[in-house]
């Protein structure tokens, strides 16, 4: 699969994310990671982009979202609490803009690009929330700009492909 690049910072060399707009299969045979519900998520977020444009916060998006996954019976929770435990102690929590039918977090931005931090918490927030998939989207471009992000501790070396994970 080839990378797609995202701009981490102008002065600094970009970063290939691997995306998976291709088929369910990848030409390996390996599957996508819940593909149907994050087609129809991601057709979601055009929709929203396409109507409302890039000049709006954040909070404004959340609510067409919101709307948009109760006009398509999509089950989710919005600004779910997720707990950071360690040593089986809870030592702070998180808040994932939607859980999407308890599969795949939904992270909103509306910010010039992606930044490593970005990227980290949405990582963090899969870890933390045991989810094998999560959505980065940003809003803020004349385009709709979003990255698939797998959760590392769900890989198998059969049942879906390998996302990069070139930020360390």
């Amino acid at each position: 699969m080839n990378p797609n690049y995202i701009r981490i910072n102008p002065n600094k060399k970009n970063i290939p994310i691997y995306s998976d707009i291709s088929p369910i299969r990848t030409h390996s045979g390996r599957n996508i990671v819940y593909p149907e519900l994050s087609y129809k998520i991601i057709g979601i977020l055009f929709e929203i982009h396409n109507e409302l444009g890039s000049r709006y916060q954040e909070k404004y998006y959340q609510r067409a979202i919101e709307l948009s996954l109760n006009e398509n019976h999509i089950l989710f929770e919005k600004e779910k609490m997720v707990p950071l435990i360690f040593k089986d102690i809870t030592i702070g929590k998180y808040f994932l803009d939607f859980v999407i039918e308890n599969k795949i977090a939904l992270e909103v931005k509306t910010i010039d690009f992606f930044t490593k931090k970005d990227w980290r918490q949405v990582k963090g927030y899969l870890k933390s929330a045991n989810l094998e998939l999560g959505i980065l989207a940003n809003f803020n471009s004349e385009r709709l700009v979003y990255k698939r992000i797998l959760n590392s501790n769900f890989l198998h070396s059969d049942s879906f492909v390998k996302h990069s994970d070139r930020f360390g």
